[in-house]
């Protein structure tokens, strides 16, 4: 009885304090994902220290499977985000980015290669030619959306700001087009990219900026930098909320890991600390946007799980 009244505490907690926007923080020291109340900032526990090896750096997410993916020197790691349980091991090692197409198979960069792999298997079914609409120099970040559609950002390799585009593919390899050219750094770290909605947004290596832009069936913009976090100065990882918020990790002048979020145009920044994570161990972040009552409850019973197991 006092276990399932427990639950019940667990459950109606994750209720009350989670919000419509879950976040991932992927911590590369400590190798752990770390969980947030997007709204509040609220901690809300953390899972895969036990498993999740050295090299941790890209991290993607499949919403519609509960599933996070981890990718490290020793393979793929997916977990259910909600409980934090192990899933199993992917054996692709060391990618420098995962996102996931509809059907549950997982778009990969690595490097300067990019492409689509099965999930379980980890078997190369697409790859993805860079160099299609003309290469820069190398591949900073991939991404796909919801309608499967793939885009990779071809940058020239400089501390500097240098010519960059992003390259649109079809789910199967076509490429379909690319935009004009703007200002991306790609020099200390691989970016993070997420694409959704019509809209698309990157990381700036070497500043606290991102990018931002939009698209269609038929056309493309061309990327925008939001220059407005001054307490950021490297941007490690970026994400979409709700409308127009903007999530990215990184870290400030001291080191210190932080998560940022603002709206598409560079309005009201909101500044939230992350004192589990150590200074300049802050990696990739995932949003997880509206979730849905079963997975706030499956959050709760994670939180019990951790809660009993550091008992």
């Amino acid at each position: 009885m006092k276990v399932f009244a427990l639950l019940g505490c667990v459950a109606v907690s994750a209720f009350s304090q989670a919000s419509f926007e879950l976040v991932l923080a992927l911590d590369t020291t400590n190798r752990t994902v770390h969980r947030y109340d997007g709204d509040t900032g609220t901690y809300l526990g953390n899972f895969g220290n036990l498993r999740i090896g050295s090299g941790a750096f890209a991290m993607g997410v499949d919403q519609a499977r509960n599933k996070v993916y981890v990718g490290t020197d020793e393979g793929i790691k997916a977990f259910n985000y909600n409980t934090g349980e192990f899933i199993t091991t992917i054996p692709t090692a060391g990618p420098s980015n995962i996102s996931t197409f509809s059907n549950g198979d997982l778009l990969i960069q690595s490097g300067a290669g990019v492409w689509r792999a099965n999930s379980t298997t980890g078997a190369n079914i697409v790859t993805y030619n860079v160099s299609a609409g003309g290469q820069q120099g190398s591949v900073a970040a991939a991404a796909v959306d919801e309608n499967d559609q793939v885009f990779i950002s071809d940058s020239s390799v400089s501390s500097a700001a240098n010519n960059a585009k992003i390259d649109r593919f079809a789910g199967d390899g076509t490429y379909i087009g690319s935009t004009g050219f703007y200002t991306q750094r790609l020099f200390s770290f691989y970016q993070q990219m997420q694409a959704r909605g019509g809209n698309l947004v990157i990381g700036d290596d070497n500043t606290g900026f991102i990018n931002t832009m939009t698209y269609t069936a038929g056309a493309m913009g061309v990327p925008s930098k939001i220059t407005n976090a001054s307490d950021m100065t490297q941007v490690m990882g970026v994400a979409m909320g709700h409308g127009d918020v903007r999530y990215r990790s990184g870290y400030g002048p001291s080191g210190a890991s932080r998560i940022i979020i603002s709206t598409a145009t560079g309005g009201p920044i909101i500044t939230f600390a992350t004192p589990q994570i150590a200074a300049n161990t802050m990696r990739k972040i995932c949003v997880i946007v509206a979730p849905e009552p079963g997975s706030l409850l499956g959050l709760g019973l994670g939180l019990l799980v951790i809660s009993r197991r550091k008992k």
